[in-house]
């Protein structure tokens, strides 16, 4: 059994599971946060295009739930991560 304060980790020592994050399609992230919810890719759309405010929106549960979706996703396919880095690059940069 594990203990809910210490989630059980990969040996790249990411945590091997994220309660908010959600992928019902191959390789969607759909993030979870106050403020937001959906696919990654609107929210960077949202944010380029200025209609969701970056203030509301915590970048270290969006980096929580990106790293816990990444080592999943490397599992799966490595481009498939490269690309999720891309925008969450993109949303940091918009965001400073």
């Amino acid at each position: 059994m594990t203990d809910a304060s210490n989630p059980p980790s990969s040996p790249d020592g990411f945590a091997t599971s994220g309660p908010d994050v959600i992928a019902p399609g191959e390789g969607e992230l759909i993030v979870n946060l106050e403020g937001f919810e959906g696919p990654l890719d609107l929210l960077l759309m949202l944010a380029r295009d200025q209609k969701v405010d970056l203030r509301k929106i915590s970048m270290v549960a969006l980096v929580d739930q990106y790293l816990a979706h990444i080592a999943q996703a490397r599992r799966m396919r490595l481009e498939l991560a490269a690309d999720y880095l891309v925008m969450a690059a993109w949303l940091a940069y918009l965001k400073s």
